[in-house]
């Protein structure tokens, strides 16, 4: 259901186009649900009440709560820079075009008063 729902929002939000990225998030969400699947049979065996956390299991679920926000930060951080990354080496690229253009227009006899017009 989450792949389902990545896709179709993917549509919509720029950053979740990487399949990097919905990878790592359907990581976290297994390993997220694994662990949710462990606390409550741990719960479950310790004859705990499901509705009433106490003690270890409290503190396991808080810290596994936190572990995932963490997690999920941090990929959409790291996305965030790949992202950046890549914008920059586009406009790096075009920049480099647009001078082996200019360089080629002076090579031309009337390659600068080309140039000289284009800046007026």
């Amino acid at each position: 259901m989450l792949l389902l729902a990545l896709e179709l929002v993917a549509r919509h939000i720029p950053m979740l186009r990487d399949g990097v990225l919905r990878l790592r998030l359907m990581w976290i969400a297994t390993i997220a649900l694994s662990a949710v699947v462990v606390v409550l049979t741990w719960q479950a065996m310790i004859g705990q009440s499901i509705v009433a956390r106490a003690g270890a299991i409290l503190v396991a679920g808080c810290a596994m709560l936190l572990g995932t926000i963490i997690a999920i930060f941090a990929s959409v951080q790291a996305a965030r820079a790949v992202e950046s990354r890549v914008s920059q080496d586009r406009l790096d690229d075009a920049i480099d075009d647009e001078q082996m253009v200019l360089d080629a227009a002076d090579l031309l006899p009337s390659g600068r008063a080309l140039r000289e017009r284009d800046s007026c």
